[in-house]
């Protein structure tokens, strides 16, 4: 089944939204003038973290495609496998797990309500025989706490939404859990780079870069920013806000620029930071320049002292905290 996204209508579009975001920017957007845009989905970009503010990517359905039978085959998914699907409908990467089973046939199981919970996770792979899915690094950090095994017949656990740590990557490895890290981003429709299937065949001493799939180019642009290009990227981006609705297209001459940071020898990518003020916590974008700005604010409005400064400090378990 595949409940989500009728992939091959190319004529209505869809909107995924976090239930979790602010009333006052769902009715912005329900208010809003998005472009005409036919078969495409609409997706909250994973930097927007203002209140008042909203940027939305248009994806089509056909880059998110592209960008699946990329994924398809690199990972060798095919018919028989079953994905668990534990990441939200409204974030790419548990968007882009419907868009693999479309081409492939394979089976998908999502649990309603879910809450992530690292013990029954494993007990729905057992008993449904998972053979894929897709975690974020917070919750390879549960599963290595917790010493938790790996499912009998889980063959390859994709992680994206942040960068791996090299303790916990090296732990989950040796309780068994077929790790591939990624890097991807909303603009890119899902995956740029992940591991391959050969790492899996021993327990490599350093968390492994990833190999580009073969539907996008890369280069390095000035400070070595990553730069992309190829027909999974966006259509373009809407930014909304109480007063008006922005689209754009970031592109140049087919390139997309990333805040990202990487190091790129022509077959392996690794990322290395991003270039601007925000750092992932547990897979999400935090904006620390506007943080500080709501810190001084409330300091002001306190009559506290102002001269406070929030700092990421590394966790194992968010990446970030």
């Amino acid at each position: 089944m595949n409940p989500i996204v009728d992939w091959e209508d190319e004529k209505n579009s869809h909107v995924f939204l976090n239930p979790r975001m602010p009333d006052a920017l769902k009715t912005n957007i329900e208010e809003s003038d998005l472009p005409h845009l036919p078969g495409h989905i609409w997706v909250a970009s994973s930097g927007t973290s203002a209140t008042d503010e909203l940027k939305l990517v248009a994806l089509s359905k056909r880059a998110l495609l592209v960008s699946a039978q990329a994924v398809v085959d690199h990972i060798h998914l095919g018919a028989r496998d079953v994905w668990l699907d534990v990441l939200p409908h409204f974030h790419v990467g548990g968007l882009s797990i419907y868009a693999r089973s479309h081409l492939t046939g394979a089976k998908v199981l999502a649990p309603e309500n879910w809450k992530w919970n690292p013990e029954r996770f494993q007990k729905l792979c057992d008993e449904n025989a998972v053979t894929v899915t897709s975690l974020v690094p917070a919750q390879v950090y549960d599963l290595v706490s917790m010493q938790l095994p790996a499912p009998r017949d889980l063959r390859v656990a994709i992680v994206g939404g942040g960068a791996m740590r090299e303790g916990i990557y090296l732990l989950a490895r040796k309780l068994g859990w077929p790790l591939l890290p990624s890097y991807g981003l909303t603009e890119a429709g899902s995956q740029v780079a992940t591991a391959s299937l050969d790492t899996l065949r021993d327990v490599p001493e350093l968390v492994p870069g990833g190999e580009v799939l073969s539907h996008l180019e890369v280069k390095l642009a000035g400070n070595d920013l990553i730069q992309l290009k190829g027909g999974s990227l966006l259509t373009g981006l809407a930014t909304i806000t109480a007063d008006n609705v922005e689209f754009s297209d970031p592109k140049v001459d087919g390139w997309l620029q990333t805040s990202d940071v990487g190091a790129w020898d022509g077959s392996k990518l690794r990322v290395l930071g991003r270039n601007d003020e925000v750092v992932k916590v547990g897979g999400e974008l935090v904006n620390l320049n506007r943080l500080n700005h709501t810190l001084h604010s409330l300091a002001d409005d306190r009559g506290l002292d102002s001269r406070l400064l929030l700092v990421p400090l590394p966790s194992d378990r968010l990446g970030y905290e």
